[in-house]
């Protein structure tokens, strides 16, 4: 479990420093797929939190979680 968390830290991070990066490669079709890659991880890690349990804050990340999916999308749609 502890390796599966780092790998998953090691991911945001560099999502996160993709996003903040966004106004350089969004544009390129490289970018786009990256951006739809980003909804669909993010749409397997919504997913995922079930398996934790179905307690309100469980269903909170799940909203946060789908909430950044949508962020992803609407970007690859501009």
């Amino acid at each position: 479990v502890l390796v599966v968390a780092e790998v998953a830290l090691a991911l945001l991070l560099t999502l996160g420093a993709a996003d903040l990066l966004a106004s350089r490669w969004l544009g390129s079709d490289p970018g786009r797929m990256l951006a739809l890659w980003a909804v669909g991880w993010w749409v397997i890690r919504a997913g995922s939190q079930l398996a934790f349990g179905r307690r309100a804050g469980d269903w909170a990340f799940v909203a946060l979680f789908s909430v950044a999916a949508l962020v992803h999308a609407a970007a690859v749609l501009r």
